[in-house]
């Protein structure tokens, strides 16, 4: 699968290196899925929802890069 990256067509396999299972069970053991707590701050609750964010799309790559469906 060729992507349009801004001027270039690269491969959609070239685009990450390869994603061990390891990592992503540890970021995952990191950053759970979970709900703010109702103390929580706002800035607290953004910087665990980007690093959240940052869990889910290398899952994703992940499941791409092993032929896995999500």
């Amino acid at each position: 699968v060729k992507l349009n990256y801004g001027n270039q067509f690269m491969n959609e396999e070239d685009l990450w290196p390869p994603i061990e299972e390891a990592l992503i069970k540890k970021l995952d053991e990191i950053y759970p899925e979970k709900c703010p707590e109702l103390e929580a701050k706002d800035r607290d609750i953004w910087h665990y929802g980007g690093a959240r964010s940052v869990v889910r799309m290398l899952m994703s790559v992940y499941a791409d890069q092993n032929n896995q469906g999500i």
